[in-house]
């Protein structure tokens, strides 16, 4: 396993999934970011990062999404350790175990905050 410190900010790609394990909640999602430059095609490609959130981080997720119904779409800024493991079959996969997170309503043309650019 390796582990290295990050913060990203980008769009939430959908709702977190939340799950209980012995008393210690659990959120699941997903954040999506342009990358700063364009590719062959003169396109920005999009990441998907996958967030882990535990404890009072994933109550503060549960209780936002209680609170405005829905919390794909919004920004968010997530500070934690990147972590890579291997499945059964080699394959490589990494996550971010969040550490803390700020959500914060989407920019749009209506707000005056201007066009995000990501496809949702």
């Amino acid at each position: 396993m390796t582990s290295s410190f990050t913060l990203i900010s980008g769009l939430i790609g959908g709702e977190p999934e939340f799950a209980d394990y012995n008393n210690n909640r659990k959120a699941t999602l997903s954040i999506y970011t342009n990358r700063p430059y364009k590719n062959a095609q003169g396109e920005y490609d999009t990441d998907i990062h996958n967030v882990q959130a535990w404890g009072r981080t994933a109550a503060y997720l549960a209780e936002l999404q209680s609170i405005h119904g829905s919390l794909k779409g919004m920004v968010a800024m997530v500070s934690g350790h990147m972590e890579s493991y291997k499945n059964g079959e080699g394959q490589k996969f990494w996550t971010l175990k969040a550490e803390r997170i700020v959500i914060s309503p989407r920019p749009s043309k209506t707000n005056g905050n201007g066009d995000d650019g990501l496809p949702f």
